[in-house]
């Protein structure tokens, strides 16, 4: 712990993820939990560049599954910087370190994030997604690492951001992200927040999804596409109406 100063990682222009990216790990380590599903018990762990998988090994401890994966990247010479973790365990302190310890920016846990383990990461800088399956995912650390695609959300009829849980913490697990969907209208930030949101904006209507592509189509015609798209989600919102989640 003595030489948690010491640690540099990539900042944060060049170790990002994007929501494509996230929820393209969360779809491929569902495929690799032959041994959870057929006895349970296990833990799994995978290392990602961008969306790839690189290696992936389950253990019924989390820390065997970490040191399994630092040793691959020690015998094979593979760097961290650009690098995806992701575990099926806790992110406590030990698991923050030994990934910071190889370099990795950025990691994503199915479980929750401990008090320690959050303070750590956000000392180092890194980027921690906790309680992620399916497409739900808390962004408890790191959100300037993070990019989101609201359009991506909007086409698949659901909007995914970081803090779509809706369960609330335990007493011993870090801190909640700061922005809250249900805090007063003066105390929200003026745009969709980059990440640290505790809830998630539900499933648009049928109506307002219909009615968003009929105008955003008829705005990127005479505008172009990029314009035409942004503005065809900001229409679905506003024609849509749709209430945060409690």
């Amino acid at each position: 712990m003595t030489k948690v100063d010491a640690m540099k990682l990539p900042g944060t222009a060049t170790a990002r993820i994007s929501q494509r990216t996230l929820l393209g790990v969360l779809d491929t380590v569902r495929q690799y939990d032959a041994i959870h599903r057929a006895a349970g018990s296990v833990h799994s762990c995978a290392l990602f560049h961008g969306a790839d998988l690189l290696v992936s090994v389950e253990d019924v401890s989390r820390h065997n599954g970490v040191d399994t994966i630092a040793g691959w990247m020690a015998l094979h010479g593979v760097p961290g910087g650009d690098k995806i973790l992701f575990t099926t365990g806790r992110l406590t302190s030990e698991m923050v370190m030994k990934s910071a310890h190889n370099g990795i920016p950025i990691v994503v846990s199915r479980n929750g994030v401990t008090a320690m383990g959050y303070d750590l990461a956000a000392k180092l800088g890194m980027g921690l997604f906790g309680r992620a399956a399916n497409r739900r995912f808390l962004c408890y650390v790191g959100a300037e690492r993070f990019d989101v695609e609201p359009l991506l959300g909007l086409i698949r009829n659901y909007f995914v951001y970081c803090g779509a849980s809706r369960s609330k913490p335990s007493q011993n697990m870090a801190h909640q992200p700061s922005w809250s969907p249900t805090a007063p209208a003066m105390a929200r930030p003026n745009r969709m927040p980059h990440g640290d949101g505790r809830g998630c904006l539900p499933r648009a209507s049928t109506r307002g999804l219909a009615l968003s592509i009929l105008f955003g189509r008829a705005i990127a015609g005479a505008v172009g596409d990029h314009d035409g798209w942004c503005a065809m989600f900001w229409l679905g919102l506003l024609l849509d109406a749709p209430q945060y989640t409690k």
